[in-house]
């Protein structure tokens, strides 16, 4: 069964957000694209140059309102193609607003919400269990409770730990 839990990666993050230049100096930001463009590309999956990193706590907070309502799935691919794709600050709440509206979530519910913080409880909950847990990078997969693999790694990688947790069963 597949769930996806959020994690709150860098809650240091100005709301503002904040240049990647400025957060990992010794980055070279062309390369980190260009090596995610290459990774990409078998999938069909281009990602924009982007130098900024936002503040995710509403974009967190938004996915569990999704959840919440029935369109996780939606909403997470929605989001991830705003920011990766077509470089959109996802820490902004009008963009989160109206990534909500074109997948047929209530925008003025959503709002809100994330005015109220109605979620932020449970995205603090996920991170404090992500910590407990030893997760300190994102994406972090879990496979059956004894394989993890972190980062984007090849798709043989998921291949392995799945045929090694079939063979244990």
């Amino acid at each position: 069964m597949e769930k996806w839990i959020g994690f709150e990666l860098h809650p240091e993050t100005p709301k503002s957000g904040v240049k990647i230049a400025e957060l990992l100096p010794d980055v070279d930001i062309d390369l980190m694209n260009r090596n995610l463009n290459d990774n990409g590309a078998p999938y069909g999956i281009s990602f924009k140059r982007n130098d900024f990193l936002p503040n995710t706590r509403l974009a967190l907070e938004a996915s569990e309102f999704a959840h919440a309502h029935g369109k996780f799935s939606q909403f997470h691919d929605r989001l991830f193609k705003a920011y990766f794709a077509e470089g959109q600050d996802i820490g902004n709440i009008m963009i989160l607003l109206n990534l909500a509206r074109e997948i047929g979530l209530d925008k003025d519910k959503l709002e809100k919400d994330l005015r109220n913080q109605t979620y932020a409880e449970v995205v603090e909950q996920n991170r404090n269990a992500a910590i407990k847990n030893n997760i300190t990078a994102i994406p972090t997969f879990i496979i059956a409770d004894n394989f993890r693999i972190t980062g984007a790694q090849p798709y043989s990688r998921f291949q392995n730990a799945l045929e090694k947790s079939l063979n244990q069963s």
